[in-house]
């Protein structure tokens, strides 16, 4: 029992090693890495908004977004607004440009969702969808615990 669930785990590690190696391979043209299209389609999105509240979408730590979003910044893609009652805040919106690449990447991404997606047996789709969505659930929930009890 203990063999399959390790088989199974493995699995989906692998599955997620795959397809980001994938995604970052189809996003280099673009000068993007999966994590960064994430972000700038996080900020496209929900802008204008703080990298704080980005880290809460994307479910990571504010610190580390500091780099990822100076990069997204510098290369004009993310616009930076200084809050005018609180200069410690910075409001982060997608630039014209960062929209458009938004757009091309996306098309990109959906490509590969379709054509991973493409090669399984359509009689398996809603299940996987069921079993994913099940197990994502499963480790918000764990996250959230796991955060209150080290909070």
């Amino acid at each position: 029992m203990y063999r399959a669930h390790d088989d199974q785990i493995d699995a989906v590690f692998l599955l997620h090693q795959q397809l980001r190696t994938l995604m970052d391979r189809r996003m280099r043209p673009f000068g993007l890495t999966y994590a960064k299209y994430q972000l700038l389609a996080c900020i496209k999105d929900h802008g204008p908004c703080t990298s704080g509240q980005v880290a809460i979408k994307l479910g990571l730590l504010p610190g580390s977004l500091t780099k990822p979003i100076k990069s997204l910044v510098d290369a004009g893609w993310v616009k930076e607004d200084q809050e005018v009652f609180d200069q410690r805040k910075w409001w982060l919106t997608a630039s014209q440009q960062g929209s458009d690449l938004w757009h091309k990447a996306q098309a990109v991404r959906d490509d590969v969702f379709i054509e991973v997606l493409d090669s399984i047996d359509p009689s398996h789709g809603h299940p996987l969808h069921e079993a994913l969505s099940a197990m994502s659930r499963t480790a918000t929930r764990l996250l959230s615990s796991n955060s209150e009890k080290s909070g």
